[in-house]
């Protein structure tokens, strides 16, 4: 967990999390980080909202956590950061709403209307499927298959389930999802099961490079 800074967004890897502290120089902070977030739209945002007797109270905001996670940090930076990962990590799956939202900040609302028929299985045009592909880098199936991972996960960060459980609970093979985590997000089961925000997870799997999955 890193206190936000201007100069360094570029650099943090997407399973950060941004917090803006309390302070005099709060306001001016948070300013530069509404409009940074705009470059970085897969980064959670967590901003010290007020000062109580243990601390400030935060909550995260912008389309990344929409809902107020309600950590008081007692001044123990790996407490604080500690307490924070796992209620950002207990958040549950993104509705279907939420992911067209997020997308869409980050490649343009090109994809509002393709992505939404995706999710609702909807027959997509070919027009549609081409800048499906070309803005996110994934076919339709691929993104279903991604907020398929998203659900199972989901689990496993509230849980902790073994990958064997999530996998009945889910009606999926264990091998489905090892391999979806892979293709999808470069990484394993186990890496992606410790990942911090799904925003981040998204934002891996729609980098272009990666093909149509």
């Amino acid at each position: 967990m890193l206190e936000f800074s201007h100069e360094l967004v570029t650099s943090y890897p997407l399973d950060s999390i941004l917090v803006v502290p309390p302070g005099d120089q709060q306001i001016q902070l948070l300013g530069d980080a509404l409009a940074v977030i705009r470059e970085a739209p897969f980064l959670p945002l967590v901003v010290a909202t007020s000062t109580g007797p243990s601390g400030p109270l935060c909550f995260a905001i912008g389309e990344h956590v929409v809902e107020a996670i309600g950590v008081v940090m007692s001044g123990d930076v790996i407490a604080d950061a500690q307490r924070i990962r796992a209620a950002i990590r207990a958040r549950g799956c993104p509705s279907k709403r939420q992911l067209v939202r997020l997308v869409s900040r980050a490649v343009g609302s090109r994809v509002v209307t393709p992505l939404s028929k995706v999710f609702y299985t909807e027959r997509l045009t070919r027009r549609e499927e081409r800048e499906l592909l070309i803005a996110t880098g994934l076919s339709p199936v691929a993104w279903r298959a991604l907020y398929h991972c998203l659900k199972v996960l989901s689990d496993v960060w509230s849980t902790d389930r073994s990958v064997e459980a999530l996998a009945e609970a889910h009606q999926v093979a264990p091998k489905t999802i090892w391999v979806r985590c892979r293709r999808l997000f470069g990484m394993t089961w186990r890496q992606a099961s410790a990942w911090c925000a799904w925003e981040g997870l998204v934002g891996i799997g729609i980098r272009p490079s990666r093909g149509g999955g």
